[in-house]
């Protein structure tokens, strides 16, 4: 049976906060979430005391998970690291004199709510922990008295419509404010203060709350502040901030929970008036509020879409020089493990995905002027139900993983084309076993790829394509098009033609059973493009 404090200096069976009051039976008795904790406070030396009593806890809620205290962070996480992926880390204020102390409860989720919704005036907080996938989440804050002629609806309605226009223009991701974003209030007479956590269509998630800051957050600053929405003064009225605080997205951070206050007062964030995110639901439970406020969301996260931020324009989606995407460990939505089975294979831009192929090489651009694809494997599980595309690069070596280019082994990378996401991996012995984070594609690459429904009914009744023309691709695609492709009729009929165009070619391919490997005009075409390939050594 696990000690609450079995790693700590000292044994802390305590929390401050008194056990709300309920009615129990000899059945409820049996299952008791933690037998009453007692705080008892007493005024020493202005130091808040409580009562140190011996926890008893049932084998039901062993069960559950681990249910320890720590006084350094360090030790939590690393017992957290211990416990697995439903391990959590939860921060509490512990003392009046010393403002900011804190101690750390490692617990899985489940057994931290049956404990934690029977506490009355509870100051807790959920730790962040760094490298963890997190979902958006903002805290929007003003004093009133500095601005007193600030109208809340209006603030708001600003600061909606920025964060709406930053996700589209950052990851081509549309959002209703009022169905997405889960709004807590603890506002006061002095201060409005909310917490807003948001939850994105198709569960995306950012890498960390880190990597949060500078691919989103310091964009929508930088909005915000010049187009002069959702401004406020700051408690002084000496200078002008934006609404929302831009100094929470730091390493292991704590962010307070639903239902607690600040330690000494008593303003607990709550479910706010104005939000709407459970409006289509007739009953909601304090437990589900708490779940869905969570930045660290209590599901297992491990196959979740991972955000990164490839374009700040409506064109073809680029990384930036600077490597965005953090070292956590996430899992390749097509494992190398698997039995995926190559079917068509081609070399330099022949794939029957030119858009896609296109893309590829735009995104690598950013390090290497004169990259190119080098060849390419199009394979697919022994069901048949989902297809992944590999791409070999010439020209660019630029691994995630370490932030540079490597000396001498070369990366590709890895496009699902059912789940629309591209990773990069490589052939270093150091790097093996890791990948990027998922880049999702934008929309209109995803509107140019056939579905395998559309390869079915393909028609190739106009005879197959020459081997020739197959190394062109389905379509001679203007890149100047590509690059200046917009959600116009024109752009829409001018990309659907691709994906028929696409669907046929790579139905004609698999019709022919066509082996580029032993093409001799292609084996000459891959010799040319390696004698071209810079090997330049970068540091």
């Amino acid at each position: 049976m696990d000690a609450t404090a079995s790693t700590s200096d000292e044994n802390i069976d305590w929390f401050y906060g008194a056990k709300k009051e309920e009615k129990r039976d000899d059945r409820q008795g049996k299952c008791t979430a933690i037998d009453e904790i007692n705080d008892q406070k007493m005024s020493t030396s202005n130091h808040l005391l409580s009562e140190k009593k011996r926890t008893r806890f049932s084998l039901f809620e062993e069960s559950l998970g681990c249910f320890n205290v720590f006084k350094r962070q360090r030790d939590a996480l690393a017992r957290m690291n211990e416990e697995g992926p439903h391990s959590r880390v939860f921060s509490f204020e512990h003392s009046l004199s010393n403002s900011g102390q804190r101690r750390y409860l490692v617990s899985t989720v489940e057994r931290f709510w049956r404990w934690y919704e029977k506490r009355e005036d509870a100051s807790f907080y959920e730790l962040i922990a760094n490298g963890c996938p997190s979902r958006l989440y903002f805290d929007v804050e003003f004093y009133r008295e500095s601005n007193n002629d600030a109208v809340e609806s209006e603030l708001i309605a600003a600061f909606n419509h920025c964060v709406r226009e930053t996700l589209n223009e950052v990851f081509h991701i549309d959002i209703d404010p009022d169905k997405a974003m889960l709004v807590l209030d603890a506002s006061t007479k002095t201060k409005f203060s909310e917490h807003i956590i948001v939850h994105l269509p198709g569960r995306y998630l950012f890498p960390s709350n880190v990597s949060m800051k500078k691919s989103f957050i310091d964009i929508l600053e930088a909005r915000m502040r010049d187009s002069g929405r959702a401004i406020v003064w700051n408690r002084d009225a000496t200078k002008k901030i934006t609404l929302c605080d831009t100094a929470v997205y730091t390493r292991n951070r704590n962010f307070r929970l639903y239902l607690s206050s600040k330690m000494g007062k008593n303003n607990p964030l709550v479910l706010s008036k104005r939000c709407r995110f459970y409006k289509e639901s007739s009953k909601i439970s304090n437990k589900q509020i708490f779940l869905d406020s969570l930045v660290i969301p209590a599901y297992n996260v491990r196959n979740e879409a991972i955000l990164e931020p490839l374009s700040v324009d409506n064109t073809i989606v680029e990384c930036s020089r600077e490597a965005l995407v953090l070292n956590i460990k996430v899992e390749p939505l097509s494992n190398e493990g698997s039995n995926f089975i190559e079917y068509l294979s081609g070399y330099g831009s022949s794939s029957p995905f030119p858009i896609l192929d296109y893309h590829i090489i735009s995104i690598n651009r950013r390090w290497r002027d004169g990259v190119s694809i080098r060849m390419w494997k199009l394979s697919k599980d022994p069901a048949g139900r989902s297809r992944r595309i590999t791409y070999y690069l010439a020209g660019c070596r630029y691994c995630f993983n370490i932030g540079r280019e490597h000396r001498s082994n070369h990366v590709y990378w890895v496009v699902d084309l059912e789940r629309f996401y591209c990773f990069q991996k490589c052939f270093d012995v150091d790097c093996r076993g890791t990948s990027s984070n998922y880049f999702p594609l934008p929309c209109f690459i995803r509107a140019s790829i056939p579905t395998l429904k559309d390869i079915d009914e393909a028609s190739v009744s106009e005879g197959i394509p020459s081997l020739k023309s197959m190394q062109c691709g389905p379509t001679s695609v203007d890149v100047k098009t590509i690059e200046s492709v917009e959600h116009d009729e024109q752009s829409e009929s001018e990309i659907a033609t691709v994906r028929r165009k696409s669907a046929v070619f790579e139905k004609a391919l698999m019709l022919k059973n066509i082996d580029s490997f032993y093409d001799e005009d292609l084996d000459e075409q891959l010799l040319r493009l390696q004698g071209n390939e810079d090997i330049e050594n970068t540091n």
